[in-house]
C-alpha cells in the first residue's frame, strides 16, 4: 500500500523558498542553519511511496571547468530516520572535503501532532549546541500556512507564509528576516509541482519584484516503488547538483 510520508530532500548552496501541504499529499519541510535564510543546505518538501524505513543521499557539488560541468570534490551527506507511522524523526548531516576530510555536521530532529503534522524542527551541532528552532501552522484542510524560524536565544529570524492554486501544483509564498539589513530582508517566491507532486520549479524576486534566480529539477531515475533515487538541479539552466540517494524499506 503507497503511503504518502514528509520527508526532506536536501540541495546543497541553494536558497530554496518553496513548501507544500496539500490535503492530496504531504510535502517537505526546509533548514536553514543561520539565523536568518540557510543558503548551504536546505530540505525541500517532496512525497515518498512505500513504507520508508531510512534514507542516505549524497548531494554533489557541480562547477564549470573546459566548458563541461563535473563533480567538485565536496560531498554533504544525509541520513534519515523514520518511526512506525514512516514520519521523519531525525536527519543527520556530514560534509566532507575533498581531500576526506570532514566539517560541518549537524542533526535536525522533527515532532509532529496528533494528525502527523510536521509542527516543529529543532537544529543542533552534532555536539549537541543548538542552533535554530522552526515552528509551523496549517489550515483547516492540511495547507502550510506558516513556517517561523526562531535563533537559539528565541528571537525570531525569518517568517513565511504561502497561499496556493491549481489543487496545490502551483505555492506563492513571502519571505521575510527581520535580522536582515533593510533591503534585503523581505523577498516572494513560487514554486510549481507536477502531477505527482514532486518539486519542478522555483522562482525567487527580489524586493523590486524581479526575478532574480530560476532554479529547475529534473528526476532522472526511480526504484521500483516509485521513488526518486537520482536527481539534477539547475539554477538558472546551469546544472549546480546532482543527488543521489538510497532508500531502505522495512517490508
Amino acid at each position: 500500500m503507497k503511503a504518502l510520508i514528509p520527508i526532506l530532500i536536501i540541495f546543497s548552496f541553494f536558497m530554496l523558498n518553496c513548501s507544500e501541504l496539500n490535503q492530496e499529499k504531504k510535502e517537505l519541510t526546509k533548514n536553514e542553519t543561520n539565523d536568518a535564510l540557510k543558503g548551504d543546505i536546505v530540505l525541500e518538501r517532496n512525497p515518498l511511496w512505500g513504507q520508508v524505513s531510512s534514507i542516505k543521499e549524497q548531494v554533489f557539488t557541480l562547477e564549470e571547468k573546459f566548458g563541461e560541468y563535473k563533480r567538485i570534490g565536496e560531498v554533504t551527506t544525509f541520513t534519515y530516520k523514520f518511526n512506525e507511522n514512516v514520519n521523519l524523526v531525525e536527519m543527520v548531516e556530514r560534509t566532507r572535503d575533498e581531500y576526506g576530510s570532514n566539517y560541518g555536521s549537524f542533526k535536525t530532529t522533527f515532532k509532529y501532532n496528533d494528525l502527523k503534522k510536521l509542527i516543529e524542527e529543532n537544529y543542533f551541532e552534532l555536539s549537541g549546541r543548538f542552533i535554530n528552532k522552526t515552528i509551523y501552522k496549517y489550515d483547516e484542510i492540511g495547507n502550510l500556512i506558516e513556517e517561523k524560524r526562531y535563533n537559539a536565544d528565541g528571537d525570531l529570524s525569518n517568517k513565511r507564509t504561502y497561499k496556493y492554486k491549481n489543487k496545490g501544483r502551483e505555492v506563492k509564498g513571502v519571505s521575510i528576516s527581520p535580522t536582515w539589513p533593510d533591503g534585503n530582508s523581505y523577498r516572494k517566491f513560487t514554486c510549481k509541482y507536477n502531477n505527482k507532486g514532486l518539486l519542478i520549479e522555483e522562482k525567487e524576486y527580489n524586493t523590486k519584484g524581479n526575478l532574480s534566480e530560476t532554479t529547475t529539477y529534473k528526476y532522472n531515475d526511480f526504484d521500483e516503488t516509485g521513488n526518486w533515487i537520482k536527481q539534477s538541479v539547475f539554477i538558472n539552466d546551469k546544472p549546480r547538483k546532482i543527488i543521489e540517494r538510497e532508500i531502505k524499506y522495512s517490508n
